[in-house]
């Protein structure tokens, strides 16, 4: 009996345990954002978190580092918006930021999820016929990768991260099948398909670069093949439209 009293206290302080090195913010303020404007922003700077007219999906997507297609929860996590300021207790990197967001979310919005697996349709990159046009270069640690509409620059940048960037310029994820591991120094221009509507609408006799697809192949060696593959998804089990009160 003694035994089985001292094994259930065990269990109930390393639970404590477990709930107290949660990282939370010292002080999070959340207010309900009624203006109807679709933009947004949000910012971290010097470890503080605000955020504006921000869905509460955005939130859940930050939290989690997740894209907005493995999100799988009710319509209305885009519709309610909020506006957001939470300081920690000390100085923060993004990572510990969005832990403490995450125990926000659980505290304030009684959010509960799991992971799952589906299959989503993606483009594979691939090795283009005729082979790579960049050259691996050492990995020093100093990485820096930039993009912009047109433009993607990435120093010591992996495969794996130039195919998360190329999924934000198409209608669907983009995963690393190159097979290549190192990282390269990668530079790549290509005309956004609005930029060459305008080109062809205005008939403008300037010096363009090539649409993505083409550029990809032409400049790096690279391209893209549609495929199919498992993916990790976000289920919300459960999650309130309305905060608890700050």
């Amino acid at each position: 009996m003694r035994a089985t009293i001292l094994y259930a206290g065990a269990i109930a302080l390393a639970a404590c345990c477990a709930l107290a090195q949660t990282p939370a913010f010292e002080v999070a303020s959340i207010k309900p954002n009624y203006s109807g404007r679709n933009g947004s922003d949000s910012d971290d700077h010097e470890g503080v978190l605000t955020a504006n007219n921000l869905s509460l999906k955005r939130l859940i997507m930050r939290a989690y580092q997740v894209r907005d297609y493995q999100v799988m929860g009710p319509d209305w996590l885009d519709s309610e918006r909020f506006d957001i300021a939470a300081k920690p207790p000390s100085a923060a990197d993004s990572e510990q930021l969005n832990l403490m967001l995450q125990s926000m979310l659980v505290d304030r919005f009684k959010l509960a999820v799991h992971h799952d697996t589906k299959v989503f349709p993606v483009y594979g990159l691939l090795v283009a016929k005729g082979g790579l046009k960049v050259k691996e270069v050492e990995d020093t640690g100093n990485h820096d990768n930039r993009g912009k509409r047109g433009q993607f620059i990435g120093l010591q940048c992996s495969m794996a991260r130039f195919a998360e960037q190329m999924g934000r310029n198409m209608d669907r994820p983009v995963l690393d099948m190159t097979g290549r591991k190192g990282v390269f120094n990668l530079t790549l221009n290509w005309m956004p398909e609005e930029a060459q509507v305008a080109k062809e609408e205005s008939r403008a006799d300037v010096q363009t670069y090539p649409p993505l697809l083409t550029a990809l192949q032409e400049q790096l060696g690279l391209k893209l093949e549609p495929k199919k593959a498992p993916l990790d998804v976000l289920v919300i089990d459960h999650v309130e439209r309305v905060p608890t009160e700050n």
